[in-house]
């Protein structure tokens, strides 16, 4: 997992193998000695939205490179707009994600986000 270190949440791997391991409490997880082959990722835990929804990955004799997902708690309010989505968490946080060519994510920059980033400097 990534961003905060989500703990308990199940990571579950399909494909040429398949196994499941529960993410400890800094949010890592890991499968060990995997064959070659294709792969598909999730993550899930209950109360909690994760993304992306699955990560495709291909083991070719080499260490699989770190794959992160994001997860948001699903006690929120989303709106979306045409092109781009904001999340107000229940702790009073806002994250936004999608296009954002003219900064409307406002984070601060002008980068296209395919997953949540929060926005900072925001007070309730």
């Amino acid at each position: 997992m990534d961003g905060s270190g989500l703990a308990g949440a199940t990571v579950t791997l399909a494909g040429t193998a398949s196994a499941s391991a529960v993410t400890d409490a800094n949010g890592t997880y890991s499968f060990a000695q995997l064959a070659n082959g294709s792969y598909t990722l999730t993550a899930a835990k209950t109360g909690y939205i994760v993304t992306p929804s699955s990560i495709s990955v291909t083991v070719d004799n080499a260490d699989l490179p770190e794959q992160n997902f994001t997860a948001l708690s699903a006690s929120m309010t989303i709106a979306a707009g045409y092109f781009h989505s904001l999340a107000l968490k229940g702790d009073g946080t806002v994250w936004v994600w999608g296009y954002n060519w003219s900064g409307q994510l406002g984070d601060g920059t002008t980068t296209d986000r395919s997953t949540p980033v929060q926005v900072s400097g925001l007070s309730g």
